[in-house]
Parts: C-alpha cells; structure tokens; sequence
C-alpha cells in the first residue's frame, strides 16, 4: 500500500531509519506501546514530495520491561493478515494472554484489524493523494 509521506506524518509515523517507520501513543494503544512499519520502497519527486509502500507492520506491547510483539502482512491490495506473534511459551512466562493484548479493549476482539483498518482508511480519506 502506497501512502504520501505526509499522510505517513499526520498519522503519527517517524521515520526512525531506512525502511523503518514508528507510531507511539496513536490508534488506540496503550501506553509504552508502538506500531513500527516496514516499508518496502520510498519515492521522492523532483520537488521533495514523498511516497512510501508499507508491506508490513507489528504491533508491540511493553510488558513487565520486555516487549511482546504482533505481525501483520499486506496479502493484497489494502488487505491484511495475520503474520505471528510472541511465542506462547513467551507470552506464558510473562504472565499474559494473547487474546487480551491482541484485544486491549472489548470493543475491539480483533485490535489488529482496527489498526490495520486506520493505516488504510487514512490512505483513502476525502482529499487524500494516496492512488489506489
């Protein structure tokens, strides 16, 4: 998925380094968690303007000062799936549940696609330079 850089920025994406995007404090989550972003390619025009593809993300959630994380993949155009997570053994050490952090509140049971689903739907918001 192709976003312009400043719909990246107003967002709440940094770029941290080549290929690596982060997201603090946005979309939801909790505190002292993040979604970092790996893009594929970034594009700049003759006059500065950017474009980055996004081809993956994770979600990741402090806990207990270790980090527990969640990967997602674009399957398709704007689609996205479910690429693992923390191992259960991990998670068990830790003292959590996957469906809890995956879920962190219960209006949402599949947090992963609410955040996928924001990354996309700012890419086609009214005004928005994002092809399709």
């Amino acid at each position: 998925m192709w976003l312009w850089e400043v719909e990246w920025r107003a967002m709440g994406f940094r770029k941290v380094s080549r290929g690596l995007w982060l997201c603090e404090r946005r979309f939801g989550l909790p505190e002292h968690s993040h979604i970092s972003a790996f893009v594929d390619a970034e594009l700049r025009s003759p006059g500065g303007v950017g474009a980055v593809q996004l081809a993956a993300f994770h979600v990741t959630f402090e806990v207990r000062a270790d980090n527990v994380h969640f990967y997602y993949h674009e399957v398709g155009d704007s689609e996205w799936e479910a690429g693992g997570y923390t191992s259960a053994g991990g998670l068990r050490r830790l003292g959590v549940e996957r469906d809890r952090l995956r879920a962190p509140t219960r209006s949402r049971p599949d947090s992963w696609r609410h955040y996928a689903a924001c990354i996309t739907a700012a890419s086609r918001e009214p005004g928005s330079r994002t092809s399709a």
